[in-house]
């Protein structure tokens, strides 16, 4: 991510305007990673549920099993889901019932389905009208290395009268059990 800064608007602005754009690259960046390793999860050989058709209790049920099947871990455990499927989920009263939800969340949690927890991503692959690619997995399915975290540079260049600023960083990632992701297919 990089932008370059004219002195002209920087010097006419009542804002710092470097630092008001240098301060979205770590969201650009974390978002790159987001959905590039959110592009995984169709790569999953177990699968349940159908692109652009609303879950069912038996889709989560099943995903379950797979990963008990595997075996895998209880704990470490999570769906991710579009903000469509979300939604849909919602309209499901046994999964909104005080009787099977979760008391404590943390802060980017949005629920549990059968003790496990939910997150939401706008990052899947897919879209509204064709189905998401949700996923539930144990933390083994994937291996995120980030060799080098966010990285900022900056210099001034003379003949355009500007300040360039850009952020990188070196990360790669790869499926490492598949039997510890389900691809769930939906909304």
């Amino acid at each position: 991510a990089g932008i370059e800064l004219e002195d002209f608007p920087k010097i006419q602005s009542k804002y710092d305007l470097q630092s008001k754009y240098t301060s979205q690259f770590g969201y650009v960046l974390a978002e790159d990673v987001d959905t590039s390793v959110t592009a995984r999860f169709d790569g999953f050989t177990n699968t349940v549920g159908t692109l652009d058709v609303d879950p069912t209790d038996e889709d989560v049920r099943r995903a379950i099993q797979y990963l008990n099947d595997a075996p895998s871990p209880t704990m470490d455990r999570a769906f991710i889901v579009s903000p469509y499927q979300m939604n849909a989920l919602m309209g499901i009263d046994k999964f909104m019932s005080k009787d099977y939800a979760v008391a404590s969340f943390s802060k980017n949690q949005i629920g549990s389905l059968y003790g496990v927890p939910v997150y939401m991503t706008q990052n899947l692959e897919g879209a509204n009208g064709s189905g998401h690619d949700n996923v539930l997995l144990q933390k083994a399915a994937l291996a995120l290395v980030m060799q080098m975290n966010v990285k900022v540079e900056s210099e001034y260049v003379v003949k355009r009268l500007a300040q360039q600023t850009i952020a990188h960083q070196i990360y790669g990632h790869a499926e490492m059990r598949d039997d510890h992701g389900v691809w769930w297919k939906g909304r």
